[in-house]
């Protein structure tokens, strides 16, 4: 039984087919960002007041998710500041 060859490629990616989203494009994602931040912050609010193993449970992926979106909006900001002129 013949085998195919494999293609074998070293560490280096090919360019991306990626365009730079704008400076308008990173207002709208960093807008939408925010109004999950709110939702999760009151989401967040509701479920440490239960204090049972469901409420921690819930706690605790909110927090992640908050945590994520977070580090979503930093993002955001330094290609915001990539954008700008030196």
């Amino acid at each position: 039984m013949a085998t195919k060859p494999q293609n074998v490629r070293s560490g280096v990616a090919g360019p991306a087919n990626v365009s730079r989203p704008d400076r308008a494009e990173l207002m709208s994602r960093a807008q939408s960002l925010l109004a999950q931040l709110t939702e999760i912050e009151e989401r967040l609010q509701v479920a440490q007041k239960d204090g049972g193993l469901s409420g921690k449970a819930k706690v605790s992926d909110l927090t992640a998710k908050r945590d994520s979106v977070l580090r979503t909006l930093a993002a955001l900001e330094k290609a915001k500041r990539a954008l700008e002129p030196a």
